[in-house]
């Protein structure tokens, strides 16, 4: 609870109080630092947020995935996290984070996750791949194409892709 009274009240050079908290054993207690941190000094703390969004406990993971949704880290990033991060809730809260990205990055990331090893980032991925989908199908908007090596990466996992019938629609989008 004082964690959570210092971000309502603090001001910037509080965080410093309140930033190692992330590493406590307790989830309520680093969940409630990551989200103060992220009230307070959300520049200042984004190094302890990309931890936090690794953590083991689900709850901190997705603290950390609520407060970098603002600036996601970089799609390289995003991509290594999808593929290899220890745990499934970390490998699904970096597909949310792909949401700000890029048209064509995302999709990458996404089609990244669809061929995951792990069925809950599989199922979470083929979820955020509809959206995708769903989202530019009526767009009025000439919308850029892929680079020529997006474009490339994009068939490349496509041919990795099990099940759903996302991957055609999504074969359709490429010009």
């Amino acid at each position: 609870r004082a964690i959570s009274g210092l971000a309502d009240i603090g001001n910037r050079d509080d965080a410093a109080l309140i930033g190692f908290h992330i590493a406590s054993p307790s989830s309520r207690v680093a969940t409630a630092a990551v989200r103060a941190c992220g009230r307070l000094a959300r520049a200042d703390c984004r190094r302890e947020f990309e931890v936090a969004l690794c953590d083991e406990r689900p709850a901190v993971s997705k603290a950390a995935r609520v407060v970098l949704t603002v600036a996601p880290p970089p799609p390289t990033q995003l991509r290594r996290l999808v593929r290899s991060a220890q745990h499934g809730h970390t490998r699904t809260n970096a597909l949310a984070l792909a949401h700000r990205l890029d048209r064509w990055e995302r999709l990458i990331i996404l089609l990244e996750g669809a061929a995951n090893e792990r069925p809950e980032v599989r199922e979470a991925a083929l979820v955020h791949l509809e959206r995708w989908a769903s989202c530019f199908e009526h767009s009025r908007y000439r919308l850029p194409p892929p680079t020529e090596a997006q474009r490339a990466e994009v068939i490349e996992l496509l041919q990795h892709v099990r099940g759903a019938a996302v991957p055609a629609r999504i074969a359709r989008e490429l010009p």
